[in-house]
């Protein structure tokens, strides 16, 4: 069997992960902890809010 990439299984891991009735408050607070830890913006097409329409760039 042919094996993944890294970035296959996160891709696939991030969007079937489920924290249950707080998924949107911890998913939130995980993307603010990257842009704190890394100084970095997601990366394009993971960096929408839990609306999926407003962009959460930081300057």
């Amino acid at each position: 069997m042919e094996r993944a990439s890294e970035i296959e299984w996160l891709k696939w891991f991030v969007q079937r992960a489920d924290f249950g009735p707080a998924h949107g408050d911890v998913f939130e607070a995980m993307q603010e902890q990257f842009m704190d830890e890394t100084g970095k913006n997601l990366p394009e097409g993971w960096n929408y809010g839990q609306d999926g329409e407003t962009i959460i760039d930081r300057n």
